[in-house]
């Protein structure tokens, strides 16, 4: 996704484009004012700025918006008040426009990357209001519109039409700022489940090898049985033996199948919905169950006594007990005597899942740094820097917390979810 296409970017320029055509009716308001009591020589000076607004949305900001195009609009804005004041004087109710160009101005820059610019645009536009109301004379020219109307009832325009121009920005802007959020939520969303999609890839060739396996028994066992239906036929208990083993290796390759497709799929619109934790860590350690064992990794579960259920996104809790799982196994493989223990406990009103190895807290560099984006202490390639801190923002959505348990002499994350 290019700059100009996120979330942030495109708010930015719905903001824009909203700001700028305030300024329209705002114009063109004071432009019937000015056509019914014949006062031409304002009615000249509105036109001409309300063609320069419309010049900068058509030409300079086509075809999208960006900081300098809206730097522009913001300085033609100032000097078209501050025309409007210098010739009026004090009487043209151009304070309530720069007040409300200094909403503008908040709304168009405040992005993080350009929220530099608000703080010289408010002076900017503070001085030139304070030249304009202090500075100025009462008036430059006997100008039809004031006398008609009078002054005060000028001034009573100028702040109904900059009230009514802010009342419609602000609203406007709710509207785009939902916008945006289900935008984020969106690509939050995918990255969520691009990571997942990484880490299937890092565990490719371990899930085949575990799929590969009870295959192959599947295969021997139909084979010898199928041999034992010739003149040498086999015992009833042994051919009762060999299928039953078929059966259990079939619905072992079930359950990883289940679990790959449980694990990949997307799910960003999925409710918050009671789940088993027995399920949870059943889909969990079914992709783990071969790697742990092809590796010599002793590992140990530890349940609640009775099945309790928490709510959540299943698959996202999932992604963070495989993401631990996973974390766990790459860094204790290659060390004597490896272990891993998930225990899932009862909290208070919590549930709480910890995932220890026979590492220690003292080795893992940077250990305050972990949940930092692309932060890693993984070999270049094998790891993209995100599973934790993905995990904790999927965590945090929960209502719960993730950490690294600095009081633990082994390595042990801790993350909690609510009980349903």
């Amino acid at each position: 996704m290019s700059t100009k296409d996120t979330p942030s970017r495109k708010t930015a320029i719905r903001a824009s484009n909203v700001a700028m055509l305030t300024a329209v009716p705002a114009y063109l308001s004071y432009d019937i004012i000015y056509l019914l009591t014949a006062d031409y020589v304002m009615m000249s000076v509105n036109v001409f700025f309300l063609l320069g607004s419309i010049l900068l949305l058509l030409v300079v900001g086509n075809p999208k918006w960006n900081a300098l195009t809206r730097v522009a609009f913001l300085i033609q804005g100032n000097l078209a008040i501050f025309a409007i004041s210098y010739v009026t004087g004090r009487s043209s109710g151009a304070e309530f426009f720069y007040f409300m160009l200094i909403c503008v101005t908040f709304i168009m820059f405040d992005k993080e990357e350009e929220d530099r610019y608000v703080t010289p645009f408010v002076i900017y536009t503070i001085t030139l209001f304070v030249i304009g109301q202090y500075l100025l004379p009462e008036s430059r020219l006997n100008l039809p519109s004031i006398e008609v109307i009078g002054s005060d009832n000028y001034r009573k325009i100028s702040f109904l039409i900059s009230a009514m121009m802010i009342f419609f920005i602000i609203r406007y802007l709710r509207t785009i700022y939902a916008l945006a959020q289900a935008e984020l939520e969106l690509e939050a969303g995918r990255i969520i489940h691009n990571e997942r999609m990484v880490a299937l890839g890092q565990m490719a060739s371990s899930v085949a090898h575990e799929i590969n396996n009870p295959l192959s028994v599947i295969k021997g066992l139909s084979e010898v049985t199928l041999e034992g239906l010739g003149e040498d036929a086999l015992d009833r208990s042994t051919m009762t033996d060999y299928l039953t083993r078929v059966v259990s290796m079939s619905e072992r390759i079930n359950k990883i199948v289940r679990s790959l497709s449980v694990y990949s799929r997307k799910n960003e619109a999925d409710p918050y919905l009671p789940v088993s934790v027995e399920k949870i860590v059943g889909d969990a350690c079914v992709l783990f169950e071969d790697q742990y064992l092809s590796r010599n990794i002793q590992f140990f579960l530890e349940l609640p006594s009775k099945n309790v259920k928490i709510l959540c996104r299943e698959v996202q809790i999932l992604q963070v007990l495989v993401n631990l799982l996973q974390n766990a196994k790459d860094a204790i493989e290659d060390t004597k005597s490896p272990w891993i223990r998930l225990q899932v406990q009862k909290v208070g009103p919590m549930v709480e899942f910890s995932v220890s190895d026979s590492g220690h807290f003292k080795d893992i560099p940077g250990a305050d740094r972990v949940f930092e984006p692309f932060y890693t202490t993984k070999e270049v390639g094998k790891g993209t820097g995100l599973g934790l801190s993905i995990s904790q923002g999927i965590v945090l959505a929960h209502g719960g917390d993730i950490y690294l348990d600095n009081q633990s002499e082994h390595t042990r994350f801790v993350f909690t979810v609510p009980q349903a």
